[in-house]
C-alpha cells in the first residue's frame, strides 16, 4: 500500500494500528474508511475524499500522487495545445470551405460546427475555444447533405480546387502567428512531451538507485546473511566438538588417577 500512497502506520498499546494517508484516517483500531471519488465542476477533475467525513485526501507521495500531479500540472498544457491546433484547423478549413461550391451550387457553408455545452465527462471530441467548452462536429448542412461539401473553387466548376486548398493546409504556416505548420506544431508538442517523460524517468531511476543503496546499507548493518550464518554454525560446531573431546580426555585422565593409581598404593 505504501507504494501507491504516503501511508503512515502507528501501533497502539492494545496491538491494533492506526493508518493514515496524508493525515486522513484510513484505519482506526477496528474501523476502516473508504476512499471515494467526487466529480468537481466545471473542469470536471476527480477529487478523492474520505468516507469518514467527506474530507479531501491529500496525497504527498506514491503512485496516486504522481498520477494527480500529471493530471493537474502536465496534462492541462497538453490539452491546451491540442485545443489550439484543433481550433486553428477548424477556422482555416471553414474559411476555405465557405469560399467554395458544393455540387448543388451551395456556397458559404461551414464544414465544421461547434456544439456548445456538451457533456464533458463522456465526450472525447471536446475542444476549448476562448475558454468555451465545445464539441467539434460536421456542420448540420454538410452532415445532412454531402452535396454541400465545397470541393470546387470559384465559378462552380468541378475542379476540386477548394479541396486541394484544404490539403495544402498541411504545409501552411498558420500556428504561432504564422511560424509553424500543423505538422511542425504537433511534432514540437510530441517532442516536448517525450523530453518531459525522459526527465521524469531519469529522476525515477535516480531515486530508485538511492533507495537501493539505502536498502543495501540497512541489510549490511541489520540483515542476515545465510552464508555468514552457515559459516558461523560450522565454526561453533567445531568448537563444540573440540570441547567435547577435551571433556572426554579429562574424564579418562581422572579415571586413571582415581582408580588405577589408587590400586598401586595398596
Amino acid at each position: 500500500m505504501s507504494k501507491i500512497a504516503d501511508v503512515t502506520v502507528s501501533e497502539l498499546p492494545n496491538g491494533s494500528v492506526n493508518l493514515t494517508i496524508g493525515g486522513t484516517p484510513i484505519v482506526q483500531g477496528g474501523e476502516s474508511f473508504d476512499l471515494i471519488t467526487t466529480l468537481l465542476q466545471p473542469e470536471v477533475p476527480i477529487d478523492i475524499r474520505s468516507s469518514l467525513d467527506n474530507s479531501h485526501v491529500s496525497f504527498k507521495g506514491g503512485e496516486i500522487h504522481g498520477i494527480l500531479e500529471f493530471r493537474d500540472k502536465i496534462l492541462p498544457d497538453i490539452i491546451r495545445r491540442i485545443d489550439e491546433l484543433a481550433t486553428s484547423l477548424v477556422r482555416e478549413v471553414n474559411s476555405i470551405h465557405k469560399s467554395g461550391y458544393g455540387l448543388d451550387g451551395s456556397t458559404g457553408v461551414p464544414f465544421f460546427s461547434l456544439e456548445d455545452n456538451p457533456d464533458p465527462v463522456i465526450d472525447p471530441d471536446i475542444i476549448s475555444i476562448d475558454g468555451i467548452t465545445a464539441k467539434l462536429k460536421l456542420s448540420d448542412q454538410v452532415e445532412g447533405d454531402f452535396l454541400k461539401i465545397a470541393a470546387a473553387g470559384e465559378n462552380f466548376q468541378s475542379n476540386n480546387e477548394n479541396a486541394l486548398k484544404m490539403v495544402e493546409l498541411r504545409d501552411k504556416k498558420v500556428l504561432l502567428s504564422g511560424q509553424l505548420t500543423y505538422e511542425d506544431f504537433y511534432n514540437t508538442m510530441v517532442g516536448e512531451i517525450g523530453r518531459t517523460a525522459d526527465e521524469i524517468s531519469r529522476k525515477n531511476e535516480n531515486i530508485q538507485a538511492v533507495l537501493d543503496q539505502l536498502v543495501n546499507r540497512r541489510e549490511s548493518i541489520s540483515g542476515v546473511s545465510i552464508d555468514e550464518e552457515l559459516t558461523n554454525m560450522i565454526r561453533y560446531q567445531n568448537v563444540y566438538e573440540a570441547a567435547a573431546r577435551l571433556v572426554t580426555t579429562i574424564d579418562e585422565m581422572m579415571d586413571v588417577v582415581v582408580n588405577r593409581m589408587g590400586l598401586v598404593g595398596r
